[in-house]
């Protein structure tokens, strides 16, 4: 006989048991494909580079909102949002660019701080060029900024290069006449070497307390109207022992907002604690080359042309100039805001390149 008198069929309950165990293995698979796909997101969101086709993707879609500043876009949740878009892009953003640009590695510390600021500099745009408003969004982006702005992006250039790149600010006796420029440990040198890209001369020193003694001046013969901000920068760079590191640079976004916490719990703000410093009158602002009321500012709304706009800046940074051109060109035609800040740019930028190719 093929069953025994011992055989006794599978209740019911049985079943479901087996069935209940079966629904808790897939769930725990699930949960654990989850959990992984979860990790690699964050780790690619906070320690790795964005690709560059989902930088453009960014930028063609969400663009106007990332770098537009209409009156309330930087406030509350969606400016924390905004704000963190901002560093988490431009961190990227610098990263990819380091990526692509060539280095000599023989080269020195100072050749290879020389080579990375000659890069960077006429990706970017100061106030003098453009007078604006404060710049809410990444100057790196926008390729418009301050002196904070603009040493900030050869600051996050520079952190692939060297491990420490930090921010130092020196104060005035009143309202914007402070100055910020970068500062980097040189191993071979054994000292830091301070760099300010602000003007339209290149500068980097070492600092002592009798003052700034320059490595370097690039380039070496300025205009008249130029040399006048290359020389009001120097009691700032006389004065560098003595002012504050605000910010220590960091290589991922990850990292810096770990270095951001940290601070926070060491002594409760975000940034770096300051060293207080004896100000006295340093620095007078000069009159900038265009009058106060033209100053612009990107408090209307580009939406239209700020999609554009990043796409042309990520093709400038990236080195596909001719494209980048066509971009900028295109804006400058397209817009009817002639005190427009993205069409000022993209007018400035677009020259540039057009005198670079003309000279190459």
């Amino acid at each position: 006989m093929l069953l025994s008198n011992d055989y006794i069929a599978p209740s019911s309950q049985t079943s479901e048991t087996i069935i209940i165990e079966i629904k808790k293995r897939k769930s725990k698979r699930r949960f654990f494909v989850i959990f992984v796909l979860f990790a690699l997101l964050g780790w690619q969101i906070l320690f790795r580079p964005v690709p560059k086709p989902v930088l453009y993707f960014i930028a063609d879609h969400a663009g106007g909102w990332m770098i537009n500043q209409d009156s309330d876009s930087y406030s509350g949740a969606q400016g924390f949002a905004k704000r963190m878009g901002n560093l988490w892009l431009e961190q990227s953003v610098m990263a990819q660019l380091h990526n692509s640009l060539p280095t000599k590695k023989s080269s020195s510390d100072l050749d290879i701080l020389k080579q990375r600021l000659l890069q960077i500099h006429p990706r970017m745009i100061n106030q003098m060029d453009l007078p604006h408003d404060e710049i809410l969004s990444s100057s790196a982006l926008v390729g418009v900024g301050k002196c904070t702005g603009l040493n900030m992006a050869a600051a996050q250039l520079l952190v692939h290069d060297f491990d420490r790149v930090e921010m130092i600010a020196t104060d005035g006796d009143f309202w914007d006449s402070g100055h910020t420029f970068g500062r980097l440990w040189s191993p071979q040198y054994k000292n830091w070497l301070y760099f300010d890209i602000w003007t339209a001369q290149i500068q980097i020193f070492t600092a002592s307390n009798r003052g700034a003694n320059y490595l370097w001046r690039y380039p070496a013969e300025l205009s008249s109207a130029d040399q006048v901000y290359a020389v009001r920068t120097k009691p700032m760079h006389d004065r560098a022992l003595h002012g504050h590191m605000r910010l220590k640079l960091q290589k991922s976004f990850g990292g810096y907002i770990w270095y951001r916490l940290g601070n926070m719990i060491d002594h409760g703000s975000t940034w770096e604690k300051e060293v207080p410093i004896d100000t006295e009158l340093l620095f007078i602002a000069p009159e900038p080359k265009q009058p106060p009321d033209e100053v612009r500012d990107l408090s209307v709304n580009q939406s239209a042309h700020a999609n554009a706009y990043l796409t042309a800046r990520l093709d400038h940074i990236f080195g596909d100039y001719a494209k980048a051109q066509q971009g900028y060109t295109r804006i400058s035609n397209a817009t009817n805001k002639s005190n427009s800040t993205l069409e000022t740019a993209s007018k400035i930028f677009a020259r540039r390149l057009s005198q670079s190719a003309e000279s190459n």
